[in-house]
């Protein structure tokens, strides 16, 4: 049986309770994000990717109804042909434009409906 103060997941001892409460504070939060995001913005975010997600947060907040455009057919400087996605192209275009350096990100993160 593990010490009081020993903690599985890091393999190292905290040296008060205070330390201990801390990292649990913070690993409590960064999952009730995940959680969160998960289910206002609609993509299935691993514990991995969530420094990427959180920096980008404030963008991805802007194209969170235009998601599965985004998966299946945005790509940049493409020229749409089809009347539905010029509109939602034309209609979106200053939060397309503010994710495109995060476009392979954003396409290899699932979508949960």
């Amino acid at each position: 049986m593990p010490s009081k103060n020993y903690c599985c997941e890091t393999g190292k001892y905290f040296e008060n309770d205070e330390e201990k409460k801390l990292y649990n504070n913070k690993r409590k939060n960064v999952f009730s994000k995940l959680f969160y995001w998960n289910k206002n913005f609609g993509y299935k975010i691993p514990f991995e990717d969530y420094e990427k997600f959180n920096e980008n947060v404030k963008y991805i907040r802007n194209i969170k109804n235009i998601k599965k455009f985004i998966k299946d057919d945005y790509e940049v400087g493409k020229f749409y042909e089809d009347k539905k996605n010029q509109e939602i192209y034309a209609k979106n275009y200053v939060a397309l434009t503010k994710i495109d350096p995060i476009l392979d990100f954003l396409k290899g993160l699932e979508i949960v409906d």
